[in-house]
């Protein structure tokens, strides 16, 4: 029995046909099937972000810089994060396309974390060594 592309692809992919146009309808044998490919590769493109990963602080001076805008460029990424989701749910393979972005997010957060762990090391290292001259220093 000869279906139409239309009922081939609600039938045997559950794919409904008002997603395609209907010059990929009548597309029939291997090209169809390429137009199909095409169609979900589209959905699968990946997720960037705009924002840069926190750079981790060498010196005391980039740790307090780092922690004086902390709070912004979290902001920005959780900005960024939100609108990149709600694109998601504009492609094809949405739940994919959302295991990205939850991937993205973790590797941000834990850059930002362990940026802040560092510039808090350096803060503190500094602040240990400036009290322990300043009893030195009284003492004699």
């Amino acid at each position: 029995m000869g279906y139409s592309m239309s009922e081939k692809l609600q039938n045997e992919f559950g794919i409904l046909p008002h997603s395609f146009s209907r010059k990929a309808l009548k597309l029939s044998g291997s090209k169809g099937f390429m137009g199909l490919l095409m169609f979900s590769l589209a959905g699968c493109s990946t997720v960037s972000l705009q924002v840069q990963q926190p750079q981790m602080p060498s010196n005391v001076e980039q740790a307090r810089a780092y922690m004086a805008s902390r709070e912004q460029q979290l902001i920005g990424l959780e900005y960024e994060l939100n609108q990149q989701e709600r694109a998601c749910y504009e492609r094809f393979f949405v739940a994919d396309c959302l295991d990205r972005l939850r991937l993205q997010r973790a590797a941000y957060r834990r850059a930002h974390v362990l940026a802040q762990d560092r510039a808090q090391d350096l803060i503190r290292e500094q602040d240990y060594a400036k009290r322990k001259r300043e009893t030195s220093e009284t003492r004699q």
